[in-house]
């Protein structure tokens, strides 16, 4: 009888293990940007590139994705570094290699740099319609002078179909979505600055 009640306690035990959780995968924005296809002709001495601005759920790690009204975070994948930081260190490296300025700072104190190149990162979302989804990057770029005053600025709203309903697709979609917002808004902040 003893023997039986043991046996029994070591079958209930064993399936109450504790399961291992998955390792969480982390992901990056993709960092390949062609910058043939951007011309410049700005004579700009300074432009300082600031840390953008967003709500508190982009500026985490989570992968947010967007069913219906919902917003939820995928629990076993996430980003290395927050969008904002990565969307930051990616303008800085196209700015650069570009020379769209002489001198490209980042995030240096604005009041020091005769422009600054701010933005606001509005949506960063996986958004799922029935049986797909897309990528879904919305920024707005502000030209500020070192008095803070907004000399120019301009929304880029770029959609990207996710190749898999997951949060690999919804990266790889929101790579392409952020890397055409860099492109069009290092050609509009080009066009901005040389005429100041």
């Amino acid at each position: 009888m003893k023997k039986n009640i043991i046996f029994i306690l070591l079958i209930i035990l064993e399936g109450c293990a504790v399961k291992p959780l998955p390792a969480t995968k982390k992901y990056t924005i993709g960092q390949n940007i062609d910058i043939e296809k951007i011309s410049t002709t700005s004579k700009c001495l300074n432009i300082n590139i600031a840390f953008p601005q967003s709500s508190a759920e982009i500026l985490s790690k989570n992968i947010i994705y967007v069913k219906g009204l919902e917003k939820n975070r995928y629990y076993f994948s996430r980003w290395f570094e927050s969008p904002n930081l990565m969307i930051s260190k990616l303008l800085y490296k196209v700015f650069k290699k570009v020379s769209i300025c002489k001198n490209i700072y980042y995030m240096m104190p604005k009041e020091s740099i005769p422009f600054n190149l701010e933005s606001k990162i509005l949506e960063f979302d996986q958004v799922f319609e029935g049986k797909s989804s897309k990528g879904v990057v919305d920024i707005i770029f502000y030209i500020t002078d070192k008095n803070g005053n907004i000399l120019s600025q301009k929304e880029f709203r770029v959609e990207k179909n996710s190749l898999s309903n997951n949060a690999k697709g919804g990266v790889e979609a929101l790579s392409k979505a952020t890397k055409e917002i860099i492109e069009k808004a290092v050609v509009w902040a080009n066009g901005q600055i040389s005429v100041k």
